[in-house]
């Protein structure tokens, strides 16, 4: 795979990232991007950010990973590391050679003082974001990972949600457009081996969080990543607390955060904030009522609010957990 034509543009508060990547020798050449807006500083450290982003289907096509421009030494020995555990946990991915010229040594630089973390509004990242709130001065939205490019309906409600807790918690919100999931996830990628499993959720949505981070660095010295597992669900998956910090380059620490608490434990706790019990968003369905409250995350979420004692505040389910205690 070769990255090659890295260009960033700034604007008043944004930044656009852009490359082309010829993913495999068989493959037209595409262009990646990523649009960023609520910045102070101008994007850095865009090679490092496409390096992480699509090491593991590089490793998936067992073809060397070749970058036009420096990558910081810090993430060099990081991503072997990386590899490392990405092998040993998936017989489909292989350690590959990566060319690039060496950068400067990252952890010989002062990182940003910003402190970010990743919001989705969901049971995870409130819970995060609640334990560091003294902390943390900047929230991250992506849109084209969990919510399509495509879809105007969740996202627009998702950023309603994000910039109402960012107002009122008093930190910055930045948002990132990217299509990178498109191009790295190989259930999605139209190039390359087909695969036919969870791509992103095994092996590469904690990559593809981290390098949104990465570009951010000029801003951001550490990045917040809420866990998905607890310790004792600790499995081989795409963003966990034996893998997340081998994305950092020296500027920005890469924390996977949460592992000590189980789903109703982490409800428990956001239950005494009324502004996450009002904005608490799980769904991933077009719907004008935030949660959907049918799917298999809002009714888990439903059950730990009820055992919580929490469902009467939680806005916007009440009447979705209501109507089916009725009904049952």
């Amino acid at each position: 795979m070769k990255i090659h034509d890295i260009e960033c543009a700034q604007g008043p508060g944004s930044g656009v990232l852009t490359a082309w990547v010829e993913p495999c020798a068989s493959a037209e050449p595409i262009e990646v991007f990523y649009k960023i807006e609520g910045i102070e500083r101008p994007l850095s450290g865009g090679t490092d950010a496409l390096a992480v982003a699509l090491l593991t289907p590089s490793m998936f096509e067992r073809e060397s990973l070749s970058i036009e421009g420096k990558i910081s030494d810090p993430l060099v020995r990081n991503l072997g590391r990386a590899q490392k555990i990405l092998s040993q946990w998936y017989d489909y991915l292989e350690t590959v050679p990566i060319a690039a010229e060496s950068g400067s040594g990252g952890d010989q630089l002062n990182p940003a003082s910003g402190v970010m973390c990743c919001f989705s509004a969901g049971v995870d990242s409130w819970y995060s974001l609640l334990k560091h709130d003294t902390r943390i001065t900047h929230l991250l939205l992506i849109r084209g990972f969990d919510i399509g490019l495509d879809n105007d309906v969740l996202w627009q409600a998702a950023l309603s949600r994000a910039g109402i807790v960012a107002e009122r918690m008093g930190k910055r919100l930045v948002t990132c457009a990217t299509n990178i999931r498109d191009i790295a996830d190989k259930r999605r990628s139209r190039w390359g081996r087909p695969f036919n499993g969870d791509f992103w959720g095994e092996s590469l949505h904690g990559a593809a969080l981290a390098s949104v981070a990465l570009l951010l660095q000029n801003d951001i010295g550490e990045v917040i990543i809420p866990a998905t597992h607890n310790h004792a669900q600790i499995k081989p998956w795409g963003s966990s607390p034996l893998l997340d910090h081998f994305w950092s380059n020296g500027r920005v620490r890469i924390l996977h955060d949460g592992c000590e608490a189980g789903r109703t434990e982490k409800v428990r706790a956001i239950a005494q904030c009324d502004l996450a019990l009002e904005t608490l968003r799980v769904c991933y369905h077009d719907t004008p009522d935030i949660n959907c409250g049918r799917c298999e995350k809002c009714l888990r979420t439903i059950l730990a609010l009820r055992t919580c004692g929490a469902l009467d505040r939680a806005k916007h389910f009440r009447r979705t957990g209501r109507s089916r205690k009725c009904a049952a």
